[in-house]
């Protein structure tokens, strides 16, 4: 959600084999759950549309500012797949941005502090 509670969410999609074995939990996610998620989120249309035999399943999500996500659910149970299409419907469709921030410590290291002369401490003792 963005600050206004505007969902992000406008289109999800889910594609699934009529036969295929890792469509199982798919087959099973739309025959007992994504009527309940329908009518609870009117704001997302929602299709199913099936695919050659030949295909996994997956999620595609559309979301307002245009992009689209997908999701692999290969082999995953109904539960998992609800889980996924929470995560679409309460995300906005960014990727998550990395932050790089530098390690800041109050100790210093445990072999102590670094000088010019620590490599050079074996040949200054053979003089």
């Amino acid at each position: 959600m963005t600050g206004r509670f505007i969902r992000q969410l406008r289109k999800l999609q889910l594609f699934y084999s009529p036969k295929g074995g890792s469509s199982a939990g798919m087959r099973s996610y739309l025959d007992s759950k994504l009527v309940q998620f329908a009518t609870s989120n009117p704001h997302v249309v929602v299709e199913a549309l099936c695919v050659n035999n030949s295909r996994h399943p997956f999620l595609k999500a559309c979301f307002v500012s245009g992009k689209q996500n997908v999701v692999g659910v290969k082999n995953l149970t109904a539960t998992d797949i609800e889980k996924h299409v929470k995560a679409l419907n309460d995300s906005m469709g960014e990727k998550v941005p990395r932050t790089v921030k530098p390690v800041i410590t109050r100790n210093s290291s445990i072999q102590g502090n670094w000088n010019p002369l620590t490599a050079k401490k074996d040949h200054l003792s053979k003089r």
